[in-house]
């Protein structure tokens, strides 16, 4: 793997990708082929999605908060005009991660591109091409009092830090995954070894519930972990031992993405999923003595 980064650390200027990308694949949800495209932009424009195959309506689509319009087993991200792409969170916790501020993000279908289900592919590709730094600096939003968010025994937090701290804990009793728990401060570096690889993961016994609501359409043992009982139904063996976890914190990363720009405190999850994630951002956004704008520079 390609070990040269262009920052061990969070990086206090914006960046954009320095050349572009392109990816083709089936979604994981909707079954349905993509072809995704990445170019770089000027400063402060953002990550900015485009629907290149929807012609009738705004293709455009920005982050925020609100622009989540999904969360069952993923995130999907939509306009006031209805239009939406799925299955956003790992493409953004790569974009995130490497430290890549400002693209244009152009689709042509209704889902991101499954790739092996990880984040690896995207990674890769963002540090083969490389991202260039900008003249304008990083606005980071600090967090500056706790906020947490509580739905029966499962929560998420967000308190302060001096980087991006994300912790979190799943427990899937009687099975291979059991209960885990991980810890990592995000940098491109530390992603790249420990998070990017982790595949996303389905127990065997929910796959019938879910294409019966219209999900799951695309997985399959290639992008897909399925965990039957204490085995796996995949010839392949995990990449860590713990990738089910990984995989968590590469989820929680990608929907920290949609609070539109990077965010310095300590993310702490304990067997939650994409709607409470969601639901810490539009609590934040809700309350603003919770956080400050913050320059490094």
């Amino acid at each position: 793997m390609n070990d040269q980064y262009p920052f061990s650390t969070l990086p206090v200027w914006q960046h954009t990708l320095a050349g572009p990308l392109s990816f083709e694949g089936v979604g994981l949800h909707l079954g349905v082929p993509a072809r995704l495209s990445l170019s770089g932009t000027a400063a402060n424009t953002g990550l900015v999605f485009r629907r290149t195959d929807v012609q009738d309506k705004n293709p455009l689509i920005t982050l925020y908060p609100g622009a989540v319009c999904q969360t069952r087993r993923g995130t999907s991200i939509g306009n006031v005009d209805g239009v939406t792409i799925a299955t956003a969170e790992h493409l953004l916790a790569a974009l995130y991660a490497c430290g890549v501020d400002n693209a244009c993000i152009d689709l042509h279908g209704p889902e991101i591109p499954a790739m092996d289900g990880s984040a690896l592919d995207f990674a890769r590709s963002i540090v083969r091409v490389g991202v260039q730094q900008q003249s304008s600096p990083r606005r980071f939003m600090e967090i500056i009092e706790p906020v947490e968010v509580l739905d029966d025994a499962k929560s998420v937090r967000l308190e302060p830090f001096g980087g991006l701290q994300i912790e979190a804990r799943i427990n899937y009793p009687k099975t291979l995954i059991g209960d885990q728990m991980y810890q990592i401060e995000v940098n491109p570096k530390g992603f790249m070894r420990e998070i990017a690889s982790a595949r996303t993961f389905v127990l065997a016994q929910e796959i019938s519930a879910l294409r019966e609501a219209d999900l799951a359409l695309g997985g399959s043992l290639d992008n897909c972990i399925v965990v039957d009982g204490m085995t796996l139904q995949n010839k392949t063996e995990l990449r860590f031992k713990d990738e089910f976890v990984r995989h968590k914190i590469l989820d929680i990363l990608g929907d920290l993405a949609l609070a539109g720009a990077p965010i310095l405190g300590r993310f702490i999850s304990d067997c939650a999923g994409h709607a409470l994630n969601n639901a810490l951002l539009q609590a934040m956004a809700r309350d603003r003595k919770k956080w400050r704008w913050t320059e490094l520079v």
